[in-house]
């Protein structure tokens, strides 16, 4: 009778390491999405200090969130680099940022949410991943319940 090797570990730690992805993901765009881009959102709706609430949406959209950054190479990314680059132009210069570029920090809200959705949907298939890792790890240990030698006294 051929050996069978007893494979539960590695479906151990890859569901608690897949696991741990899942909680780190989720975490990070929960908050991005429940916190950070409510109150960009407050920011950029704010009927009044037009200029210091566009300021303040801007600093808070300068660091995106881990599935929206700007490095990407993607059609938006030249754009979103446009953007910044006049932003910061803007802000270093101290110049008043007129109420019509609310439409560019709506652009890049806009893919701060792309980011959050994709954290969610990456965390998503991760756990599918972590939960197929757990079934896996529990069929090889009645396996190896079953096929274990028999202990004779």
């Amino acid at each position: 009778m051929a050996h069978k090797t007893y494979d539960g570990n590695l479906y151990f730690f890859f569901g608690i390491i897949s696991l741990s992805i899942v909680i780190i993901l989720g975490a990070i765009s929960s908050y991005s999405k429940f916190i950070v881009e409510p109150e960009i959102r407050g920011y950029l709706e704010a009927p009044y200090e037009t200029d210091d609430n566009y300021k303040n949406a801007y600093i808070l959209l300068r660091k995106p969130q881990i599935f929206a950054g700007y490095e990407h190479f993607d059609a938006h990314s030249i754009a979103m680099n446009k953007i910044l680059e006049t932003f910061d132009q803007m802000i270093y210069a101290g110049l008043v940022i007129p109420e019509d570029y609310g439409q560019y920090l709506e652009i890049l809200l806009k893919r701060r949410e792309d980011g959050a959705m994709l954290g969610f949907k990456t965390a998503l298939f991760v756990f599918i991943l972590s939960m197929l890792s757990w079934v896996m790890f529990f069929i090889e240990r009645k396996d190896l319940k079953k096929y274990a030698p028999k202990q004779t006294e």
